[in-house]
């Protein structure tokens, strides 16, 4: 290659990676643009949390992307920016003025994403609730009944306030899906809680709607201690229809207090449900709170033939928490060093470990487990093994490191 085209190959080569560059940050921008508005709802929830972790500075090169989406002629992505902003809102400048001129638009449709938005993106002052009075009086009934939502939405943000409470207290018992669930998540930001917020919970935990329920069982944890109707609510949604809700509720249960023995039996029951999700919760919970109950160990050992693998892990690990007060469930865990799956394996070693040399004939089973083919099966059988402090586990301890040596 002669001197003057290495000098134009150098050149072009220095223009193409700066374009490549380029493109490349922009492509990964536009990426989470179109995240944002994409029409996937937990895409959107999801990538706002990308979102959050951008420095200042991003921020608003994000947002004002999206801005100019608004401006484009597919109607689809129009609205998707302007729903977009409602939750940029609060942490990017610029937004709520833009959202409020939107609230006058001469599309119908524009108003009612708008008015939604800010509803979403504003506080509760006379910028924001101005223009959203005004959208009452809109021609339009869509534009009408969001802009009563949005009205509601903006005067109950929480600041720990009694007047919050009050407000919250109102949505919670609105018609509107949408605003019970966030009354119901919102409670549990309030500093303090009293029997009036606790009563609504416990109503909202009983709520038709899936939503509301998880959201009131997630809020009552938040307000501990609980009064005696909190905690009945919190054993009640252990029996919910829904596994999410169940689910929510049996891990919520070992966080309210140092004495759970009244909700053993509600974990034990659902340990014979046919929800994998349940099942594998209970177990988890009951391990949490230990063998208060004569009924805990064998529910458990029950437990460790379930079809569902999840199930068999939360309930050998649980076992392992128990201690030695699991010893009657070690004759059983040692069956399972010889399972088909290395993760059973493992949790067995690990649980037999803790439980702790109280059964006769678990040191030999550990020591054969040391021979297992994956390494994390020998890797738990030496940290069990090393809890028995025993002779014959001390001395086949010694022998495996010199052979690994």
């Amino acid at each position: 290659m002669n001197m003057p085209n290495k000098k134009v190959f150098l050149v072009n080569a220095g223009v193409l990676v700066f374009l490549l560059c380029n493109f490349i940050t922009a492509a990964t921008d536009m990426s989470l643009v179109g995240k944002l508005i994409a029409k996937e709802e937990d895409t959107r929830k999801y990538s706002f949390y990308d979102f959050l972790r951008l420095d200042d500075a991003a921020k608003q090169e994000i947002t004002a992307a999206i801005i100019e989406k608004i401006k484009s002629k597919d109607r689809t992505t129009s609205l998707s920016a302007i729903e977009a902003l409602g939750r940029l809102g609060p942490v990017t400048k610029d937004v709520v003025p833009l959202l409020i001129s939107l609230t006058k638009d001469i599309d119908w449709k524009v108003r009612v994403y708008a008015v939604t938005s800010l509803g979403k993106a504003g506080e509760d002052s006379e910028t924001v609730t101005v223009p959203l009075t005004e959208a009452l009086k809109d021609k339009n009934i869509e534009v009408k009944t969001v802009a009563e939502k949005a009205l509601k939405r903006v005067k109950a943000k929480v600041k720990g306030s009694s007047s919050a409470a009050a407000a919250l207290l109102d949505r919670a018992n609105d018609s509107d899906d949408d605003l019970r669930s966030e009354a119901a998540e919102a409670f549990g930001f309030l500093k303090q809680a009293d029997a009036e917020v606790i009563t609504a919970l416990v109503k909202l935990s009983a709520d038709k709607t899936v939503s509301v329920r998880c959201s009131a069982v997630g809020s009552l944890v938040k307000l501990l201690p609980l009064p005696e109707n909190g905690i009945k609510a919190v054993c009640k949604a252990m029996n919910d229809e829904n596994s999410a809700v169940r689910a929510l509720a049996m891990s919520a249960i070992t966080k309210i207090g140092p004495d759970l023995s009244f909700a053993v039996q509600a974990l034990t029951d659902a340990m014979k449900s046919n929800d994998s999700l349940t099942r594998g919760s209970a177990a988890e919970a009951l391990g949490k709170i230990g063998a208060v109950s004569k009924n805990v160990v064998p529910a458990l050992n029950s437990a460790l033939s379930d079809k569902d693998n999840y199930t068999r892990i939360c309930a050998i690990t649980a076992l392992g928490a128990i201690g030695p007060e699991a010893k009657d469930a070690a004759p059983a865990l040692v069956w399972l060093l010889k399972d088909s799956k290395k993760d059973i394996r493992a949790a067995a070693a690990l649980a037999l470990g803790n439980i702790g040399p109280v059964t006769k004939n678990v040191v030999p089973f550990l020591i054969g487990a040391l021979k297992d083919k994956n390494p994390g099966v020998q890797a738990a059988a030496v940290n069990a093994l090393e809890k028995m402090k025993t002779k014959e586990a001390d001395d086949a301890l010694k022998k495996h490191r010199e052979i690994k040596w």
